[in-house]
């Protein structure tokens, strides 16, 4: 929509998107009111909400709010259908939007309105997906280190040293990524998009157990089972914030817990019985995998929204296909 919208008007393609997407925001000036009357009601066919303004009432897009925006897949089922409304979204084919939303954190739009982040949660809505939203100036980022034996990655750490790397400002974060982003050496994420689960790993002499279904929804009966098992998984899928608040929580309760972040955690797709060669071929395709030939088979190593879409993709088409560590 947004590239005919620019033919039609004559208007680069990239101011285009940016007004669009930043809405509220100026999209043409100059106009004569009968012919931008005229204009307003064609573009109002398009899905886009138009006002014609005189051009000195037009405030200007407020950079301090624009957001990032991330899609996290919660079912990945529900979400077959997310790759196509991405990409019509986003204005791209659906391999790319694909890529943006299987590559950690989810970043599928960057520098954009409430407004868009509204009607991209719109879209998306009842697709087993969370759209996260994130004020940049307002975010608190974390600073991943990429290399554990290179030059660079010791002098991250020196600098990390003196910060706490899961709780930096825009300003710090931005500091970090111009001196060592673009080597590869750092990986700079706003912490509104990474995901941890949360680990149980014991007790003390005389814990509350029903802080366990309390905190994580783990029924009375299997609380015994549970703490006999750690370390075990209590929750997946929390955000930093929910998680450092349920550690604390468990904490207080006498139980012994931990976060792990899982954002950049690798994954592969067993699977033990293969469906219709066509369709496997088609799934698998989709995720960029060559098709299992034979069963047992398992993927390459692959990041944890990619593996459950091609699990699922797989399960479509007939396989028994399942996630496994990597």
């Amino acid at each position: 929509m947004a590239v005919a919208i620019a033919h039609g008007l004559g208007l680069p393609i990239d101011a285009t998107l940016r007004a669009i997407y930043q809405a509220p925001s100026r999209l043409v000036r100059g106009l004569q009111p009968a012919a931008a009357e005229k204009l307003a009601r064609m573009l109002a066919e398009t899905g886009l909400e138009i006002e014609v303004v005189p051009d000195d009432l037009v405030a200007e897009t407020d950079a301090g709010r624009l957001m990032d925006v991330a899609v996290h897949v919660i079912d990945a089922d529900a979400a077959r259908e997310v790759p196509a409304i991405l990409a019509a979204f986003c204005a791209c084919d659906e391999a790319r939007a694909i890529d943006l939303l299987v590559t950690p954190p989810g970043l599928v739009l960057g520098s954009v309105s409430q407004a868009t982040l509204d009607a991209l949660r719109a879209a998306l809505v009842g697709h087993g997906v969370a759209v996260v939203g994130s004020v940049q100036q307002q975010a608190r980022f974390a600073a991943l280190p990429a290399t554990i034996s290179h030059k660079a990655a010791d002098e991250i750490r020196r600098q990390l040293a003196e910060l706490d790397p899961l709780d930096l400002t825009h300003g710090q974060a931005r500091a970090l990524w111009d001196r060592y982003g673009r080597t590869g050496h750092v990986r700079i994420v706003d912490r509104a998009f990474l995901r941890f689960a949360l680990w149980l790993d014991g007790a003390d002499a005389q814990p509350d157990l029903a802080a366990l279904d309390r905190l994580s929804a783990v029924p009375a009966p299997y609380h015994h089972d549970v703490l006999a098992a750690a370390p075990v998984i209590l929750e997946h899928g929390l955000t930093h914030n929910a998680m450092v608040e349920k550690v604390s929580a468990y904490a207080a309760a006498g139980l012994v817990t931990r976060g792990e972040m899982t954002t950049f955690a690798a994954e592969r797709v067993h699977v033990t019985r293969l469906g219709a060669a066509a369709q496997v071929s088609q799934a698998a395709a989709q995720f960029g995998v060559d098709p299992p030939a034979v069963a047992p088979w398992s993927s390459p190593a692959m990041f944890e929204t990619r593996a459950r879409l091609l699990a699922a993709a797989l399960q479509r088409a007939g396989c028994t296909a399942e996630v496994v560590d990597a």
